[in-house]
């Protein structure tokens, strides 16, 4: 009888043990599941000076205490190779947030037809070789028809983190999205493509969901981001309340982890006081906010 029960007893603990490391396991992947943090913290002009009305001393330490990963600092408009460096006055405070784990991006703009797509490349490789930038985004593939030959050659320049502004997405389009994207980013529907009220209602709607889908059957592995599109969506979602905003903000963050797509969080956008664009989450009251949904539902930086 003894045997038997320890038998038992034996079997029992296995089960636990066993029970205990799936548990384990679930937990470890349900962390390694939560998407990337990435943010809009624009700050430099076309020149690399500092733009943002909130001074150096005060947003690259609360970034930096954010926990942010993944944070677009600048950009990078017309031919001009030099377009998008950070001046002498401001390197120092990119490379202060690049030694704290920060992966700085740029936007090349890719608009302008004056820009031929040859020069947007030699200016993607001027740019990867500054030093300064993990990953770059290209706005937008609209006026592009040889996109798919920029982002190749875009990669052979060393880059290895592309992201694509898709925005305004469409079901059937034009000019296809290209292949071999770090990710791809649309805007939030539920804000629209104009600049009017919000009405309120579900922050993701059917739009957002077909986006994501889309991206998942079609490009698998890489990153579906939804954000808002600068800038009129900005204009409509700071026009709301703080309360409503930091709902929205909510809503969106929580839909990560349900709807699988990565979302931008909106830092600092735009390009000063006045601008159609600027948004200052700190003056808005939605910084703090933001940082506490990044932490809770996206892979930050360990502190």
């Amino acid at each position: 009888m003894k045997n038997r029960s320890r038998f038992f007893w034996r079997q029992g603990l296995a089960l636990c043990l066993l029970a205990g490391v799936a548990v384990g396991s679930k937990a470890e992947a349900g962390r390694a599941e939560k998407p990337e943090s990435i943010a809009w913290a624009i700050l430099t002009n076309q020149d690399g000076k500092w733009q943002c009305e909130q001074p150096p001393d005060v947003v690259v330490p609360a970034l930096i205490k954010s926990g942010i990963r993944y944070v677009r600092v600048g950009g990078a408009a017309g031919s001009r190779l030099e377009s998008g460096i950070p001046s002498a006055e401001v390197a120092p405070y990119f490379e202060k947030m690049r030694e704290a784990g920060l992966k700085l991006g740029v936007v090349l703009y890719s608009q302008s037809q004056e820009t031929s797509d040859e020069r947007l490349v030699e200016k993607a490789a001027f740019l990867k070789q500054s030093g300064y930038y993990d990953w770059i985004m290209i706005d937008s593939i609209k006026p592009r028809p040889r996109m798919q030959w920029i982002v190749d050659e875009i990669h052979k320049t060393g880059w290895e983190k592309v992201m694509i502004n898709t925005s305004p997405w469409k079901k059937e389009r034009e000019i296809p999205i290209p292949t071999g994207c770090w990710s791809y980013a649309c805007l939030f529907g539920v804000l629209g493509r104009e600049e009017k009220p919000y009405k309120g209602g579900r922050g993701i709607v059917e739009s957002d969901r077909d986006y994501v889908q889309k991206i998942n059957d079609e490009h698998p592995g890489a990153l579906p981001i939804v954000k808002l599109e600068i800038p009129w969506q900005i204009e409509t979602f700071k026009a709301l309340s703080t309360t409503m905003q930091n709902r929205l903000l909510t809503e969106w963050s929580e839909g990560q982890k349900h709807f699988g797509y990565t979302m931008i969080y909106p830092l600092f956008t735009g390009t000063g006081k006045g601008d159609r664009g600027y948004y200052d989450s700190i003056t808005a009251g939605t910084f703090a906010h933001q940082a506490r949904l990044m932490r809770k539902n996206n892979r930050t930086v360990v502190k």
